[in-house]
């Protein structure tokens, strides 16, 4: 009793420190609602706040928050596709397959929809989050792949030291001693990052709840484009996207998706459209394998011209945009045109394959210039970061407005001196800014070394790139899956 009594007498901040402390699965947390209504209230936010559910678990959706819709923030619909052998995890999905598994993520999605359509839009609105896999996915090339299960789902510290070492041993697949020391054949790879549709004949529903949506690398099964933009049509209050998807293998395929990403941009993206973040994610060690093959690849990818000039349209309307290798921010500002205007834009940030060491100086200044000539149409903008990274090699320009204080900052594994023409080109946009007397431009230069990049997930750490070029969970996992990959040493 009193305990009981204890609890009210405490400061809300003591308070709210001892809730944060409880234990975050849901199994844990739901036998602590009993001690009082506002430990009840907590947890039920917690349970509630983020819903990650298996087609099976839509007949029961409704059901299962009636009361608590209000409470629901982030629906996860990570879809289950068909298991398969070793009989066929070295071939590719036949037409009967792909269509089964088309029919799995059609019916879902459909099914999730048509419940959504019923809900009436709330507060900030809902996220939704979209995956699909195979059980099988991760038991036979490809162990060290995150795929979305439930297993993963787990906030853990990246730490190189702990890796699957300990866990993995399967010579048949190239496993030995938690190091995979063969290369799965393309064959196998196709299978991994196989194109779905939707195939449903029924219309989907409007949804006016959604708010937020999240396809993140871990869906590698690469979701068609077109049924991409028939969801971006029947989600009209999109404020903010995620999207991850894979570089698409083989010139022409990418030639056609550089068509249809344009397309996407120009007509389906929601006018309420606030942010976008876009990351193309990609593996050296595919491409590799996929060499000689009909999905032969560019070791560099090379981006379109004319998507890179969409971007920078539709982005005179929005507040955040960050856009990594599906576009080269030489075109993003290629495209800029004297009498526009990013009235709301506060965050860009870009890749560009001008940034290499290899490159030409002259050239990169060229490219860092123009970023100055296009912040000054830019009256709200405190970020901007130009970025490329891989395995050895990371560089970024990074311009912050903060505080009184503006910087731009030269971070990388190789010397970049900024020539007076860049630096005067960043100082005019500094003499734009309002109270202008407070405000000088500090111009830095951060060295990395090169040993520590060991991916382009260890390059966007190391850069210290600004939040949204890529969700947490993606980043923790491309770090991790880059430790135990075929083209690495042993541990």
């Amino acid at each position: 009793m009193a305990s009981t009594l204890l609890w009210p007498s405490l400061p809300m901040e003591i308070r709210l420190m001892i809730l944060e402390l409880l234990p975050q699965e849901h199994r844990a947390l739901a036998s602590y609602a009993s001690v009082c209504n506002e430990w009840a209230e907590f947890i039920e936010k917690k349970n509630f706040g983020r819903l990650k559910l298996g087609a099976s678990s839509l007949n029961n959706l409704e059901h299962m928050v009636s009361r608590q819709r209000s409470l629901v923030r982030h629906i996860w619909l990570n879809i289950e596709l068909r298991p398969y052998t070793c009989r066929s995890c070295q071939w590719m999905e036949s037409e009967s397959w792909m269509s089964s598994n088309n029919t799995i993520i059609s019916r879902a999605i459909s099914k999730l929809f048509t419940i959504l359509s019923t809900w009436n839009p709330a507060g900030d609105g809902l996220a939704l989050e979209l995956s699909a896999q195979s059980p099988s996915d991760t038991e036979h090339y490809f162990k060290n792949f995150y795929f979305g299960t439930d297993d993963e789902d787990k906030d853990i510290l990246f730490d190189p030291k702990n890796h699957l070492q300990e866990f993995i041993h399967d010579p048949k697949h190239g496993w030995v001693d938690g190091q995979q020391v063969a290369a799965p054949c393309h064959v196998s790879l196709r299978r991994l990052y196989e194109e779905v549709r939707l195939t449903s004949r029924e219309e989907l529903p409007v949804l006016h709840v959604v708010t937020k949506l999240v396809l993140r690398r871990q869906f590698r099964r690469r979701l068609n484009i077109r049924a991409l933009r028939l969801l971006l049509d029947k989600l009209p209050r999109l404020e903010c996207i995620v999207y991850e998807p894979w570089q698409v293998w083989g010139r022409m395929q990418q030639r056609y998706y550089d068509k249809e990403y344009k397309t996407m941009i120009d007509a389906h993206l929601p006018k309420g459209l606030k942010r976008l973040s876009i990351f193309e994610d990609y593996n050296d060690d595919f491409i590799t394998v996929l060499q000689g093959t009909i999905d032969q690849t560019d070791p560099i990818r090379i981006a379109e011209p004319t998507v890179g000039a969409a971007f920078a349209y539709r982005s005179l309307d929005l507040q955040q945009l960050s856009v990594s290798f599906m576009v080269d921010a030489w075109h993003f500002f290629q495209a800029r045109q004297p009498l526009w205007t990013w009235g709301q834009l506060q965050s860009l940030v870009l890749t560009s394959r001008l940034l290499t060491q290899a490159e030409d100086r002259w050239k990169v200044s060229n490219l860092l210039e123009d970023a100055g000539a296009a912040a000054l149409q830019m009256p709200k903008l405190h970020t901007m970061a130009l970025w490329n990274g891989g395995k050895g090699q990371a560089c970024a320009f990074i311009y912050r407005r903060d505080f009184g204080k503006t910087s731009i900052v030269w971070r990388g594994t190789w010397e970049m001196n900024l020539e007076p023409r860049v630096i005067r080109a960043w100082e005019r946009v500094v003499s734009t800014l309002e109270y202008t007397t407070s405000y000088s431009l500090r111009v830095e230069s951060q060295p990395l070394c090169p040993g520590i990049i060991g991916s382009h997930g260890d390059a966007i750490h190391q850069l210290d790139l600004p939040i949204g070029v890529v969700d947490p969970t993606s980043l923790w996992q491309i770090r991790r899956e880059g430790l135990t990959g075929w083209g690495r040493s042993g541990p």
